[in-house]
């Protein structure tokens, strides 16, 4: 920033000026990679690692000074695994290299990695980044260097996103289809180009133990992550991806016919008629269409960030997503995204850096522009709806609530309140049509099920028969998997003993899950396993039942409790779906489970 740009700011934007002062002096990067103490974890004593943080810079000084403060060599490795990446996105995003030789590249473009000496100088010159494939022996010295397990999972990444892009440029090419169709096509493309970058890094800091090793199981999280950047870069780089020949924004969006009706036109037909004079309303709400799309990925994205444990690692994700939602909001009903690229100022940049240093800061920041989007909406847009990150928001730090303080393995307790779950339950019965229009997407992109994933809508004959107890209960809950943790929702059931209230626990690990039993009995109830009228239980798991239960030979269907014992479902990654107790001298008594779920 020059000294004419800074006095402009002093000028024009005090507070401001201000921030951008307590930024340098108090926020600036601590740590300084080109210390001798630290070469040992940065390789600057390599000419060639020396290198490759210069590329890290020539694509963002604001990212690269993120990345530097990652501690241990962590850093290091996060900053091949970007540069290599960035460097194939050139690839796929120069117009000028023959569909045959880009299929080629895309495609192998893992393997020439580890070709020693392997360099492309045919890229265009305009490619702001084509340095780093004139010079890519470097960043191959670099890349071999690193321990294996770390070299498997760049490779991996590498592999998937070169075929996911040559997919798209073939389809391109032997189609002659220019326009993404589809919403789900775009989920898609945005997962190749970014989702598997969120991938990448989350495998990277589980396997380098800055993070608990259970954050790999959460790639549809981290794949999130990615789509809410990618999509927030998409919209913002609109005109210049049009001048390119570039179509990333899906047809299924700028083609609806609902945001010609309302302005008495057509539907789009091609993308350029959005910068065109006379067009600007009806390119205004499929730019609020672009924005709601992309503000689908927001709360994963304060899921996921609710899940990290290291501060560096925290930093390096929560910066760019604060920053991103700012830059929505910008673009939010602004016409000025059809006719050049908009963004924030700098000394707000700042200000948003230096508030987001926890979970609880950056859903503030969150809930702060989302307040801001919902007062810059018009009731006449098409796409008006209600924006659930206040929501979320208001679930994990309710106002005046001291903030949830991390279990001993480094997970937030999820605790629902019941007016926070039916609120839940509503806006998820009305994003139905979203998750439909992902599922395509989802299907090829997650491993596992997400945070989508549930079992509502289902009866009891649609899932796996355990007993003839099971087959012929009634279903009551209804649950949802997210993250490693069970969410339940239970609807009122009046307990057949009266004065015994119960309460159950799931404790999960990799490899069982324990339910603990507690009863809180009135002063003159006594509880027996030993007599007739003592409770049974059985487990419902979408893998099977194998239940060990203390003081019983062999796995059970179902087992007894007594005050303060315990069993446990030993089923390597048991879905426990219901948990049902009935009388043992009469079965026909059976009722669903009540009680409060709770991860520890």
């Amino acid at each position: 920033m020059g000294a004419s740009s800074l006095f402009f700011l002093f000028v024009v934007h005090p507070l401001e000026f201000l921030t951008l002062l307590r930024f340098k002096l108090f926020h600036s990067p601590k740590r300084d990679i080109t210390a001798p103490s630290e070469h040992v974890y940065t390789g600057w004593d390599h000419q060639t690692m020396r290198r490759c943080w210069e590329f890290l810079d020539m694509k963002s000084k604001t990212i690269g000074s993120v990345i530097k403060q990652i501690e241990g060599d962590t850093a290091r490795i996060v900053c091949i695994f970007y540069i290599i990446l960035r460097a194939l996105d050139t690839i796929e995003d120069d117009m000028t290299i023959p569909e045959e030789q880009k299929q080629t590249l895309l495609r192998s473009f893992d393997e020439f990695a580890m070709l020693p000496g392997w360099t492309f100088t045919e890229s265009s010159p305009k490619e702001k980044l084509r340095q780093m494939l004139v010079e890519f022996n470097v960043i191959h010295e670099e890349l071999v260097r690193l321990d294996e397990p770390y070299r498997e999972i760049i490779l991996d990444i590498t592999r998937k996103m070169g075929n996911g892009m040559a997919d798209y440029c073939q389809r391109a090419g032997v189609t002659g289809q220019l326009y993404i169709e589809t919403i789900a096509d775009f989920d898609l493309y945005c997962h190749y180009v970014a989702g598997l970058v969120g991938e990448g890094m989350t495998c990277i800091f589980a396997q380098s133990g800055k993070e608990a090793p259970w954050l790999r199981q959460q790639l549809a999280l981290a794949n999130s992550m990615g789509l809410f950047l990618q999509k927030i870069d998409i919209i913002r780089d609109y005109r210049e991806d049009i001048e390119e020949d570039r179509f990333y924004w899906p047809k299924e969006i700028w083609g609806r016919q609902v945001y010609g009706k309302a302005v008495g036109r057509p539907a789009f037909n091609k993308m350029e008629e959005m910068y065109q004079r006379g067009n600007e309303r009806q390119a205004l709400w499929v730019l609020s269409g672009m924005i709601v799309d992309a503000l689908r990925h927001a709360i994963d994205a304060l899921d996921y960030l609710h899940l990290l444990q290291r501060q560096s690692v925290f930093n390096f994700c929560a910066f760019p997503q604060v920053v991103d939602i700012a830059r929505l909001y910008v673009c939010y009903m602004n016409s000025e995204v059809f006719h050049g690229t908009t963004n924030i100022r700098k000394g707000e940049a700042a200000s948003l850096v230096m508030r987001s240093t926890s979970p609880r800061d950056v859903a503030c920041v969150f809930r702060e522009y989302a307040c801001k989007l919902r007062k810059k909406a018009n009731l006449e847009d098409p796409n008006y709806v209600d924006l659930v990150i206040e929501l979320w928001c208001e679930h994990y730090y309710p106002p005046n609530a001291p903030a949830p303080q991390p279990a001993l393995d480094g997970a937030v307790p999820l605790i629902f309140e019941s007016g926070s779950r039916t609120r839940l339950l509503e806006l998820e019965r009305k994003a139905e049509r979203d998750d439909m229009l992902e599922a395509r997407a989802r299907e090829i992109v997650t491993i596992g099920q997400g945070r989508s994933y549930d079992i509502r809508g289902r009866d009891s004959a649609a899932l796996p028969s355990q007993s003839v107890e099971w087959n012929e209960a009634r279903k009551y809950g209804e649950w949802e998997r997210t993250k490693h943790v069970w969410r339940a929702w239970f609807n009122d059931i009046a307990c057949s003993h009266k004065d015994i209230m119960t309460n159950f626990t799931y404790v999960t690990n990799n490899s069982s899950v324990t339910i603990r039993v507690r009863y809180d009995q009135g002063p003159t109830h006594d509880i027996d396993p030993g007599k007739e009228d003592h409770d049974e239980y059985w487990v419902h798991t979408a893998e099977g039942i194998l239940v060990d239960v203390p003081g019983h030979s062999g796995p059970r269907k179902h087992f007894t409790l007594g005050n303060g014992r315990s069993a446990i479902v030993q089923d390597g990654n048991p879905h426990v779906l219901e948990v049902w107790r009935a009388q043992a001298s009469d079965h026909s008594k059976r009722e669903h489970l009540v009680g409060d779920l709770q991860y520890q």
